[in-house]
């Protein structure tokens, strides 16, 4: 069984015929959080706990962006 992503872009390469292997995202796309991880300590040290604040805050309001625009897009579109 295939993760979801995996299974959108197959059924999307099924569909589009675009000849583009689903295999070719998956490696990228596990490999990013082991990157993220294997290098969240050098980042911990770099920016300290007042940096590493100010980012989880940034990134908190960059989410919360996000959702509020995916939610007026829904909303846009039942009108």
């Amino acid at each position: 069984m295939m993760p979801p992503g995996l299974e959108y872009l197959s059924r999307l390469e099924k569909e589009n015929r675009t000849g583009t292997d689903y295999r070719t995202y998956s490696c990228p796309m596990y490999m990013l959080p082991g990157i993220i991880f294997g290098v969240s300590s050098f980042v911990m040290k770099v920016l300290g706990e007042a940096g590493s604040k100010a980012l989880s805050k940034i990134t908190s309001l960059l989410l919360a962006a996000i959702a509020v625009m995916l939610i007026r897009k829904g909303i846009v579109e039942l009108t």
